[in-house]
């Protein structure tokens, strides 16, 4: 009784610890131009929070990385960046610098909800802005394969229930 006890603290860990993967994309209005990618976060309702491993591509070209996830309110701040499934939440910017600390970056894709909605993409100071004209955001959760781990867990567990049926 103690192994599945244990077994079953271990298979809540190990489940629990793991972001999720999400893939999205974002069609401006304004001129149908794309930009794709993925992230990993936590779901909390509507909301992705923790974003974290990004990428972009603008019309199948990929940002140069790193890249790292901003929120923007009154100023620049990191680890806040949040995305949502209406997209009617998201608050993000990924920047392929460490923005505000080295400015140097090329490439950024903003969706903040300030005063209103603001999308931007900028590859050397050519900033497309889609202001008011709302595009299209898709947000979904990637399909994963299960991982080999799933595998040697599942196997363990009834392993500890082989185990406890015999003793009893």
């Amino acid at each position: 009784m103690k192994g599945l006890l244990a077994g079953l603290i271990f298979l809540t860990m190990v489940t629990g610890a793991n972001a999720t993967s999400y893939n999205f994309s974002y069609t401006f209005a304004s001129d149908g131009q794309l930009i794709t990618g993925s992230f990993d976060g936590t779901q909390n309702g509507d909301l992705v929070e923790g974003l974290s491993n990004i990428s972009v591509a603008f019309d199948g070209v990929a940002f140069n990385g790193p890249l790292f996830g901003s929120c923007y309110s009154s100023g620049w701040q990191t680890g806040c960046a949040v995305a949502s499934f209406s997209g009617d939440a998201n608050n993000f910017r990924f920047i392929d610098s460490n923005y505000p600390d080295d400015t140097t970056y090329t490439n950024y894709f903003s969706d903040a909800q300030l005063s209103g909605r603001v999308v931007e993409w900028d590859d050397t100071n050519d900033i497309n802005t889609d202001s008011g004209s709302y595009g299209a955001w898709v947000l979904s959760a990637a399909s994963v394969p299960e991982s080999p781990s799933f595998y040697l867990l599942a196997f363990g567990l009834l392993g500890l229930f082989a185990g406890a049926r015999r003793k009893v």
